[in-house]
């Protein structure tokens, strides 16, 4: 759909005598009506605006604050003021129930003119906009989009003689559907560049050692990531080309390298028990240590986690020894971290200790401070 509207407009330093005779009677009350109704025209539709019945108290909700002293019928007056003194087009009020205008028109087509299409109702037009080839007329019986020969002004270029001009639009036939895009590459415009199947097909015969598809994936993510490198429409096929050349020139992507075979590797791998590893672990830690049970290291800690085990030993006939093992992995780790926990505490309790002592010292000398302020005070009263 075609873009409606613009974002700002030219407002003149001097004004005319027509606002002046407006700002004269309502003040500037009246100057903020006529320039909200020029936003509201812009921002809108670009070149008029809808002005029915129900226009005055919408216009005053949406343009207007609380506090503004405006009213529906200040609203009223202003407008039936500007339609009397030209500001705005009495004619086209009465006939289509709109506000525009001649200046309106010619700056908003101005500023638009460069757009790809302009949507235009041809009944509201006050000024000639033949020379604007991207102008559509939203009544035209048929409008030729997407197409190369589209119908501008009603009029297509080749059928123009120079004393006919046929008044109906005649548009060329349509175009065959092309192929389905396979992958599309944004460009700097914000549009899109479409890679169909014939293309990859055809950059399959130029670089054989490409994953084309691939490679296109990747151009697509990098173009993503730097927007303010992106192609024109102009320049994306050599972007593309150069990209899958480079790709070819490093030996491509389909192919795997394959280096030669390092006879060094060329022997049978190993493979380890962790939980056999772990238990020879312990097991050789205990007897550097002299612990009287196997598999401990907790002797260091008061009461060794295997007093509490060693009336549980019939259970390894139950659980089988793997039971056993897991539940003293399990108790030795839960001592581990009640004894960290315990260290944790005792600096948190310290820290608090210290942080108390702080606050009492620095209350204290808080205090003083106020009492020697309070006291020279009192002498200088």
């Amino acid at each position: 759909m075609a873009k409606e509207g613009i974002p700002s407009f030219l407002l003149d330093c001097r004004t005319n005598d027509n606002i002046s005779e407006i700002e004269a009677e309502y003040g500037v009350k009246g100057f903020a009506v006529v320039v909200r109704l020029w936003q509201k025209i812009y921002a809108e539709k670009g070149y008029y605006c809808e002005w029915v019945e129900r226009s005055p108290l919408l216009f005053l909700s949406n343009w207007f604050g609380g506090n503004s002293g405006v009213t529906v019928s200040l609203i009223n007056e202003i407008v039936k003021r500007c339609l009397n003194n030209g500001i705005f087009d009495a004619k086209m009020h009465e006939d289509y129930s709109i506000l525009t205008s001649a200046r309106i028109q010619e700056q908003y087509f101005d500023a638009v003119k460069r757009r790809k299409e302009i949507l235009v109702k041809k009944q509201y037009l006050l000024v000639s906009v033949d020379k604007i080839e991207s102008v559509v007329y939203e009544n035209d019986v048929s409008v030729c989009r997407n197409q190369k020969n589209v119908c501008r002004n009603g009029i297509r270029e080749g059928n123009v003689s120079k004393g006919k001009v046929s008044k109906e639009c005649i548009c060329a036939e349509p175009e065959p559907t092309h192929a389905p895009a396979v992958i599309s590459l944004p460009l700097n415009d914000k549009s899109f560049h479409s890679v169909c199947q014939s293309d990859i097909d055809s950059w399959k015969e130029l670089y054989p050692a490409v994953d084309i598809l691939q490679e296109l994936k990747k151009m697509k993510g990098w173009l993503d990531s730097n927007p303010t490198k992106r192609k024109t429409k102009r320049g994306i096929s050599r972007f593309i080309n150069s990209w899958l050349a480079r790709a070819q020139d490093s030996g491509g992507n389909k192919v795997q390298k394959q280096g030669k075979k390092n006879s060094f590797n060329d022997f049978p791998q190993r493979e380890y028990d962790f939980d056999d590893l772990e238990r020879s672990l312990l097991r050789r830690g205990d007897e550097m240590m002299g612990c009287k049970y196997p598999n401990c290291l907790e002797c260091e800690f008061e009461g060794c986690i295997n007093d509490r085990l060693e009336a549980a030993d019939f259970e390894a006939d139950i659980y089988g020894e793997e039971s056993r093992e897991k539940r003293l992995r399990k108790a030795r780790n839960q001592r581990y971290i009640d004894s960290h926990k315990e260290d944790a505490n005792a600096r948190s309790r310290k820290w608090n200790k210290e942080h108390e002592e702080r606050v009492k010292e620095a209350t204290k000398k808080w205090n003083q401070e106020n009492k020697q302020r309070i006291a020279a005070k009192k002498r200088e009263i």
